[in-house]
């Protein structure tokens, strides 16, 4: 009896192969575009590779972002096992050059499959950082002082290649400061057929005024077209300062917090105040203002609050009433 029983295996061969489950793989065909400073749209194209030995038909291709348009008229395509097809893509650069990990959705007549791949954006040219603040102190007349921050300018290349020919320009209230501070040179660390050519300059800081400042540094091109830009905003304070430094008085009592350059100044008292208004340090940094109730003065005038700093003894803040209330 048991000659009559024969396995599937004796049967069809020891050759047999177990089918493979439907699975598809998508790469961009140049995984990293180097690309012209200021380019927003990119034109590149993904290979869809049929991994199964199976035919497969896919109807379309979701790139998971309004970012990624994969071209539509290619759908639907028929791929024999292992086949493959480029299709292309069109794509919007986003500010971060890291390499992207980016899942794909392929919808098939075997299901939606997923399919994982990296691509790399690079410009270029780029002027970091592309937005820049900070608060500045008040400026000695008697002792004339110059605030700096630094920038870069960052250009890459193939190897062979020259880069990128820059000039930086500034608003009237910054001055670039020539030659480069530093310079760097090197083979980039994703790419060895690619040099970057880094310069950090120093910038200077002009205008000396109080208020809120804002400034702009451009890396422009030889045609004249600004290629990367950097927007500087400043706070120039005085050395004691208030928020808010002017006071609209109204019904109701207002919190105004007290500022010093040095935080071992202390707010001590009052010294004096509109009649008619009171005025009351809470804590060495906040001071509360309010209407005297048994008073119907509207007078305006300044609150003046001592410290303990010698040279800067006093601060005034201007107290005027709204009108009406």
């Amino acid at each position: 009896m048991n000659g009559y029983f024969l396995s599937v295996a004796s049967l069809l061969g020891c050759d047999v192969k177990e089918p493979v489950a439907p699975k598809v793989s998508v790469q961009f065909a140049n995984p990293l575009l180097l690309c012209e400073p200021g380019t927003h749209s990119l034109e590149d194209a993904v290979i869809v590779r049929n991994q199964a030995n199976s035919k497969l038909r896919v109807f379309g291709i979701d790139g998971g972002c309004s970012c990624r348009s994969v071209d539509k008229s290619a759908f639907p395509l028929d791929l024999g096992p292992h086949e493959s097809r480029k299709i292309p893509i069109s794509l919007t650069r986003k500010n971060d050059d890291q390499e992207q990990t980016i899942a794909f959705q392929v919808t098939t007549d075997a299901g939606v499959l997923m399919a994982m791949t990296a691509l790399r954006v690079v410009p270029r040219l780029k002027l970091t950082p592309e937005n820049l603040s900070f608060v500045l102190k008040e400026s000695d007349t008697n002792q004339p002082q110059e605030d700096n921050f630094t920038v870069q300018v960052r250009t890459i290349h193939k190897v062979g290649e020259a880069p990128i020919a820059y000039n930086l320009s500034s608003s009237p209230d910054l001055a670039v400061v020539q030659p480069p501070k530093s310079v760097a040179r090197g083979t980039t660390a994703f790419a060895p057929d690619l040099q970057y050519h880094e310069a950090t300059y120093q910038v200077a800081i002009k205008d000396r005024s109080l208020g809120l400042k804002k400034g702009q540094i451009d890396a422009v091109g030889q045609d004249g077209r600004s290629l990367s830009g950097s927007s500087i905003v400043w706070q120039r304070r005085a050395f004691l300062s208030a928020a808010p430094m002017q006071i609209l008085l109204a019904g109701h009592q207002i919190r105004v917090f007290l500022h010093s350059q040095d935080e071992k100044t202390s707010f001590t008292k009052v010294k004096a105040a509109p009649l008619g208004v009171t005025a009351v340090l809470v804590s060495p940094r906040e001071l509360t203002v309010a209407r005297a109730i048994d008073h119907s003065s509207k007078q305006d005038g300044q609150i003046q609050i001592e410290t303990d700093d010698r040279e800067h003894p006093l601060l005034s803040i201007d107290l005027v009433h709204a009108d009406g209330s």
